[in-house]
């Protein structure tokens, strides 16, 4: 609940996976649309399942990244 307001917040990890990505593939199949679906390789490898399920439905997947990190928190190295 503490994140309610934040969208960025909750669009980050694994939010997306669980509750927008299901609903998605299945607004584009009802319009019969395909769609390209950019994933992050962190997010890839613990929701394999998804990924797989939107390919087979037959969306494009394109790489996007291995994480997404906050880059203010990160030093001007890490960055």
């Amino acid at each position: 609940m503490a994140n309610l307001g934040k969208p960025g917040m909750l669009s980050q990890g694994t939010y997306g996976a669980w509750v927008a990505v299901p609903l998605i593939p299945k607004l584009l199949r009802d319009r019969r649309l395909p769609g390209p679906f950019f994933v992050p390789g962190w997010t890839a490898e613990r929701h394999a399942d998804t990924i797989t399920s939107i390919h087979e439905q037959g969306h494009e997947i394109g790489h996007h990244g291995w994480i997404y990190e906050w880059p203010t928190n990160l030093t001007r190295d890490e960055e």
